[in-house]
């Protein structure tokens, strides 16, 4: 009987690491895709060095690292794969929030503390459970702490999207009291449409983050075994 269990875990985990695997190959690949289509059809490559496409390329390593390596390397890798991305995203963000084509002033829109946000990160998403025995109600903790910064963290981004969004909304208004020296009206409606989209999936991110977080709450309490792994991985 604990034989048939050993290998049914076993089995579990192989499906597990065969979809984790494939994830990561379907990132490499578009990322490689990605690179083809800039440098021989779009004659564009310096946009390869964008953040975002970085991200994918990281994102996707990672994954691979993760089935590889030796668990505490591993661990270890994952957790500095974390902070670049983190600064990746963040770079990213602030890059788009300031961008020249929609508003001269860019101060206002811009991310003030993203050193402050990267110290936090670094210090609370340690996973400090990985190396030292530590009780649940201080993971518990630990995981309600994450939960909080996270919440905090997107309330502050949003901030910024909502003030920009404001800002082209008044654009958009062929009477608009704004003066059209840096935003034209038929572009404050391209800027506006598409923010619009971005804010809605970032809306969708944030739900993400809030789920992986009490999921790994619940699990403290309830014992989810291969079903905790794939929800996590989804989300």
């Amino acid at each position: 009987m604990e034989s048939n269990n050993i290998d049914n875990n076993y089995y579990e985990y192989e499906i597990y690491k065969y979809i984790k695997y494939s994830f990561a190959v379907i990132g490499i690949i578009s990322y490689v895709i990605t690179c083809l289509i800039f440098v021989l059809y779009l004659k564009i490559p310096n946009l390869i060095k964008n953040e975002i496409f970085t991200y994918i390329l990281f994102h996707s390593i990672k994954s691979l690292v993760e089935i590889i390596l030796p668990q505490l390397l591993g661990i270890i890798l994952i957790y500095i794969f974390d902070i670049i991305e983190l600064i990746l995203i963040l770079s990213y963000l602030n890059k788009c929030l300031t961008s020249k084509n929609i508003s001269e002033n860019t101060n206002l829109y811009e991310l003030n503390y993203r050193y402050i946000i990267v110290s936090i990160y670094i210090i609370c998403s340690f996973p400090y459970e990985k190396f030292f025995k530590l009780i649940d109600q201080y993971i518990f903790s630990l995981y309600i702490l994450n939960l909080i910064l996270a919440i905090i963290f997107f309330r502050y981004i949003n901030i910024k999207m909502n003030l920009i969004l404001e800002y082209i909304k008044e654009k958009k208004v062929t009477n608009s009291s704004i003066p059209d020296l840096y935003l034209p009206y038929v572009k404050a409606n391209f800027y506006f449409t598409y923010l619009n989209k971005i804010n809605n999936i970032f809306y969708f991110s944030f739900s993400l983050v809030i789920i992986y977080y009490i999921i790994n709450i619940l699990n403290l309490f309830f014992y989810f075994n291969i079903i905790y792994k794939y929800l996590i991985l989804f989300s």
